[in-house]
């Protein structure tokens, strides 16, 4: 809310009153991300499904193998 009011000698006088509920909230995960020494302030990245980083396990050998996995696991993620 704002407003103002006519003082004499042409001036003019007015404020700003603002007034909010609750606190600004965003996604947080435990630990220290990005390495400032803070722990409290870091925002986990999310990725886009076509750039997740999969960890293929060692029992899948086969090129097209891993491919299929990637590929199936990338379409978990996009959900």
């Amino acid at each position: 809310m704002s407003g103002y009011t006519r003082l004499p000698l042409g001036f003019r006088f007015s404020g700003i009153w603002r007034l909010q509920s609750g606190t600004p909230w965003g996604p947080e995960q435990g630990g220290d991300l990005n390495g400032d020494g803070l722990s409290f302030n870091d925002r986990p990245f999310i990725f886009a499904p076509d750039q997740f980083p999969v960890k293929i396990p060692n029992s899948i050998t086969g090129a097209s193998a891993q491919a299929v996995y990637v590929a199936a696991t990338r379409e978990v993620y996009k959900g």
